[in-house]
């Protein structure tokens, strides 16, 4: 018997799209997808019932985070899935908060970054500041991860008045430094939501504790 070497972010591809592996295509059958996703959704729900009113997901190019948020919303007891709660900045809209600027830059210099590589950062998210605003949105999955915290990629979208007050739930099918899934609660927060949970399907940096 031969071990085929998958990595879980590769086992994860498998319920968006077949993969490609060592000449073979892999392909998640219907069934196969919908016990993950049922798995997924009943351990997300049980750590937040009775503390959800609307559950949302990122704006993104694959139906799995919506297909996720559908399911634990249905074991939550119906909760709403409200989506266009939030979505990607358009190219124009890209700038580098400056809060954000500065907690990263603190928290750097912790790690005994010098100013070298401040500077160094600092210039290439310009750059690519200044290469959006003529045009074009920003792909976040190849966008630096250290630069992902100061740039906020995500902002309110056109649903944001359905979530003044209320208790939101966001789902996505995966995380991995969770700069996706920071800038949301920071836009939500800034737009009234009461208390804002976030939740993934699959965890890359198996971490216990967000």
């Amino acid at each position: 018997m031969t071990k085929l070497k998958i990595s879980p972010k590769d086992l994860l591809t498998t319920l968006k799209r077949p993969l490609v592996h060592d000449g073979m295509t892999f392909i998640a059958s219907d069934t196969a997808k919908a016990q993950v996703f049922s798995m997924m959704a009943t351990k997300i729900a049980g750590y937040f019932d009775d503390q959800v009113d609307v559950v949302t997901c990122p704006e993104s190019s694959s139906t799995m985070a919506w297909e996720l948020a559908e399911a634990v919303a249905a074991k939550l007891g119906g909760v709403p899935v409200v989506l266009d709660i939030t979505r990607k900045k358009k190219g124009a809209e890209v700038e580098i908060d400056p809060d954000e600027w500065d907690e990263w830059v603190a928290t750097v210099r912790k790690k005994g970054k010098d100013d070298a590589y401040i500077a160094s950062t600092r210039k290439k998210a310009e750059s690519l500041v200044k290469r959006w605003r003529k045009g074009g949105i920003p792909a976040t999955k190849d966008v630096p991860h250290e630069i992902r915290k100061f740039l906020m990629l995500h902002t309110a979208g056109g649903s944001i008045d359905q979530v003044w007050g209320k208790r939101v739930l966001v789902i996505d099918d995966n995380v991995d430094k969770a700069e996706t899934l920071r800038s949301i609660h920071k836009a939500l927060r800034k737009a009234g939501a009461s208390d804002v949970h976030l939740a993934a399907g699959w965890d890359y940096s198996q971490r216990k504790e967000q």
